[in-house]
């Protein structure tokens, strides 16, 4: 039965409903009578949670078309987001190519993304802090200055410190946006929002393409000028949504002013919050263990060079030993309780992400090098080619938010989509060395996308109902920040593989022809010394290109296997319309002015500690 329901104040109905109610009309403004009941319900909030209140405080001030003048704006942010994702990518591989360091493009990566999700639970208990309207100016700055130096850079290094800037400011801005869709919606509606505020996600990989095409094609800009068109769009997507957040902010003051016992705000205090302590254990010891995965092989002994052991074996320690006792002994408030892994929705959803994103980091990692050089692609159609997967992720993403809007689960569907996902990787392995067609490659890629899309938005989904409101920045950092690492993982995979394997290959497939000076070229480059299409020695360079990149494929497999028996054993909650399953009246408890369903509810919602 569907469940009508009538809203005051833009608040949405919770789940614990009564038979009937008279319907009421939306007020659009804040009266009198409304501040001095909040008064008489003052809440004391500890700090780290005045974001989330002011959240629900904005809810009931911003008027009939607050939450769509939001979204609005967020979709503004969200294109000049994209457009960055979607051409910087490419601009990142001939960069790379020019300083002679694509054997580098796999470290480069694992500290990118080490970056993007070691410092979301910062900028998502920040946004807890300070606001979340307070925060998407200094995620401008970050990426302006990030992209001026890497635009700029005259070496690798400037060029790498650049790269890693200008991925702080993206993961604040990532982290916002997906903190306030996740504010502002229930649990059967979070799969659609989260994944249809990248609708920008749907078209712009393709408009890109044709714009990397014409800045990298000879006589083009170049590379250094498409990145510095990227400085100059930017404020304009980030301006809009701040000003939006800011200007009900403030007009939420007059609640919050008797709704909300604000804390003192300590420098001590902040990092406690953040759990510095905590976050800093974890980014060391992570990049002790990933970054020697990925340059090991450019060593001349290997792996039994000795920093490397000792990188990995002191960062092994400290992983498995110094943050659990951290977080469990001595953090005031840990990023990463240990309550959320010995809680089965929320502890299996962190390893399907986490296994989902570590698959797809160690077998597309060279996907673009593979295309352009072993399938002959043009710089359009590999750029088109290296998006189609995360394409048809959001748009497969979106469309199962809607089936969990309709049907109000999940598990299932998720298992359904690790069978697709496992087709994909496995068909892929399978062609690598049959002379696929391009429609072959591209329909590969929109199946493997199709089972990405409904296995991470069905993970994501079930870690993020499953804790109350003043929890959900942290969760939704969490869930994203489980799944970067996993992609750091996996890219420190793929680039063990190819650093360990390439030159081999090349030296074995080219023979007598496979100088030094051209195995050295070409492991680190892709534009450079490639013969033509068709000769001998083009073609034992695809043959070399074809047989590493079968490892990435059964390292992906090998990865995603276990997914079958994770879902398993997921527990089958039923969503509602509240915005967790946690709480039913959002963080002021009963008291918060609500206008319950006209109609009874067919079953009892499952609440999210249950597990069952």
């Amino acid at each position: 039965m569907t469940q009508q329901a009538t809203v005051i104040h833009g608040v949405e109905p919770s789940s614990a409903a009564m038979d009937t109610i008279e319907p009421a009309k939306e007020k659009s403004t804040v009266d009198h009578d409304d501040v001095e009941s909040l008064k008489h319900m003052a809440v004391s909030v500890d700090l780290g949670e005045e974001g989330a209140q002011r959240i629900e405080l904005m809810q009931q001030s911003w008027g009939k078309h607050g939450k769509k003048w939001i979204f609005v704006a967020l979709a503004f942010c969200m294109i000049v987001y994209e457009l960055d994702e979607t051409t910087y990518a490419t601009y990142f591989n001939y960069a790379l190519s020019d300083f002679r360091k694509t054997s580098s493009t796999s470290a480069l990566g694992v500290a990118t993304n080490l970056t993007f999700s070691l410092t979301k639970p910062i900028w998502a208990r920040s946004s807890d802090i300070f606001g979340r309207g307070e925060i998407y100016p200094a995620a401008l700055a970050f990426i302006l200055v990030g992209l001026s130096v890497a635009a700029s850079a005259s070496s690798f290094s400037a060029f790498a410190a650049g790269t890693v800037l200008r991925v702080v400011g993206l993961t604040a801005l990532n982290s916002l946006n997906t903190i306030v869709v996740a504010d502002l919606t229930t649990t059967r509606q979070r799969g659609f929002g989260v994944n249809f505020q990248f609708f920008p996600y749907m078209v712009l990989p393709w408009v890109s393409s044709y714009i990397v095409d014409k800045v990298l094609s000879p006589g083009g800009i170049g590379w250094r000028w498409g990145i510095g068109i990227l400085a100059i769009v930017f404020p304009l997507g980030i301006v809009t949504i701040t000003s939006v957040l800011l200007t009900f902010q403030r007009r939420a003051k007059k609640l919050e002013t008797g709704a909300v016992k604000k804390p003192k705000i300590t420098l001590l205090g902040v990092c406690s919050n953040i759990d510095l302590g905590g976050l800093s254990i974890l980014i060391v010891s992570l990049a002790f263990i990933l970054l020697p995965l990925s340059l090991a092989a450019l060593e001349p002994t290997g792996f039994r060079t000795p920093w490397v052991i000792a990188l990995i074996v002191i960062g092994s320690v400290g992983l498995l030993t110094a943050f659990p006792f951290y977080e469990g002994r001595i953090a005031a408030h840990p990023f990463l309780p240990l309550r959320y892994l010995r809680h089965r929705a929320i502890g299996l959803a962190f390893l399907l992400y986490f296994t989902d994103y570590m698959a797809a980091g160690a077998s597309h990692g060279y996907l673009y090098n593979w295309a352009l050089i072993a399938q002959g692609f043009n710089i359009m159609q590999a750029t088109n080619l290296s998006y189609v997967n995360a394409v048809l992720t959001f748009v497969t993403g979106t469309l199962f938010g809607l089936v969990m809007w309709k049907t109000r689960t999940y598990k299932w569907w998720i298992m359904a989509g690790c069978v697709v996902r496992i087709v994909g990787y496995g068909v892929m392995f399978r062609i690598r060395n049959a002379n696929p067609n391009i429609a072959e490659l591209f329909i590969i890629q929109v199946v493997q996308g199709v089972g990405d899309g409904i296995v991470q938005t069905g993970g994501y989904v079930a870690a993020t109902v499953n804790v109350p409101h003043r929890e959900t920045a942290q969760m939704t950092a969490l869930i994203v920040m489980v799944g970067m690492l996993g992609s750091a993982v996996g890219d420190a995979i793929s680039g063990a593989i190819y650093t360990g394997t390439f030159r081999q290959e090349l030296a074995k497939q080219l023979g007598a022809q496979g100088t030094p000076e051209l195995v050295e070229a070409l492991f680190n480059s892709i534009d450079v010394l490639i013969p033509e299409w068709g000769t001998p020695d083009r073609v034992a360079i695809n043959t070399a290109y074809n047989h590493v990149t079968s490892y990435f494929f059964i390292a992906a497999m090998v990865i995603i296997a276990p997914g079958f028996l994770i879902v398993y054993f997921l527990p089958n909650q039923k969503l509602n319309d509240s915005q967790n399953l946690i709480e039913d009246h959002g963080m002021f408890g009963d008291n918060q002015p609500i206008v319950e369903s006209t109609e009874p509810l067919g079953e009892t919602e499952s609440k999210g500690l249950s597990d069952k």
